[in-house]
């Protein structure tokens, strides 16, 4: 956790925020990093953003900027004491596209946020909300949500990785990054830590079909062949890495990880999950890996969550 240089809190709510603003004061302090908190307010055009009063024009806008700006200094005030000049930026529009922009413009190297009040009542597949989802698909810099009520200490890391050993090193190299933050996350906790890696046989139905006609045999050493080869990723992965004083549990299971790793975290408490996704762009604007989707919307731990060095992201610098 020590390449985090430059945090961003994006702060909406102050009481349902203080796990976020404790994590990162902590992580900053830590690292002797650069803190910022930042909070967007609805940008409000034409004549709803004016309430007349008297005979004078109140501009609605500028006061919720005030009150966002009181609310940051307060916390500011109540919570860096060990933090050396915390920034605080208060802006107007779409919340989602002013922090993306806030993290080019800055260079900032992490985003924290709490999930969204509206996803936070456990019901399962709204825990991550609008705007936590566009940051998981769109920043370019890691992003971490944490559940509004997470412990002051987290016992159980998860690092879902997918060392597949068909695709390019290029693809692969994130699964060292999630890996290192990961076991580093585990380390700051004193929690175990936990690398999963769901793996499968592409194809093993059309190998069973009527035209193909593959004998059971011929299947099960074709999957024993692919299983070795993903275990031999996997081996590598974990030896690139030091992971020797941790807790550590290999889980390497055969089937659908968007199935497998929500059961996985259920099953053994975890309290942070650390993933990729992989973003590409389709008909309906800039998507999440389809595994990397279906597990945040069965998940209600803390999830952090990055990017391939090579990740460009569709958010223009400015409006």
């Amino acid at each position: 956790m020590q390449r985090f240089q430059n945090i961003l809190v994006f702060i909406e709510n102050h009481e349902r925020d203080k796990a976020a603003v404790a994590r990162a004061v902590s992580l900053a302090t830590r690292n002797e990093a650069r803190l910022a908190f930042i909070s967007v307010v609805h940008d409000i055009e034409g004549p709803a953003r004016f309430f007349r009063r008297s005979g004078e024009d109140i501009d609605v806008r500028q006061l919720s900027e005030a009150e966002a700006l009181e609310r940051l200094e307060g916390i500011r005030e109540e919570s860096v004491a060990n933090v050396k000049d915390a920034e605080i930026v208060v802006c107007s529009g779409v919340p989602f596209l002013e922090i993306v922009r806030d993290v080019i413009c800055n260079k900032r190297d992490l985003v924290i946020m709490t999930a969204e009040e509206e996803a936070a009542h456990g019901m399962r597949g709204l825990f991550f909300g609008s705007t936590s989802m566009h940051l998981m698909r769109k920043c370019p810099c890691p992003v971490w949500v944490l559940n509004s009520i997470a412990h002051d200490t987290f016992d159980g890391v998860l690092a879902a990785v997918d060392p597949n050993p068909m695709y390019t090193k290029k693809r692969t190299a994130i699964n060292r990054t999630i890996l290192e933050l990961a076991s580093s996350l585990a380390r700051i906790e004193n929690a175990s830590l936990h690398i999963v890696h769901a793996w499968d046989v592409f194809g093993e139905a059309t190998l069973r079909g009527a035209k193909v006609r593959f004998s059971e045999n011929e299947i099960g050493e074709w999957a024993r062949e692919v299983s070795g080869g993903h275990r031999l990723a996997l081996n590598r992965l974990i030896e690139s890495v030091d992971t020797t004083d941790l807790d550590t549990h290999v889980h390497f299971v055969r089937g659908d990880e968007g199935v497998l790793i929500p059961q996985i975290s259920q099953e053994e408490k975890i309290d942070a999950i650390v993933m990729g996704t992989v973003s590409r762009t389709g008909l309906g604007g800039f998507l999440m890996g389809n595994s990397a989707e279906r597990i945040l919307r069965q998940v209600e731990c803390s999830v952090m969550t990055c990017k391939p060095a090579d990740f460009k992201t569709p958010v223009a610098p400015e409006g």
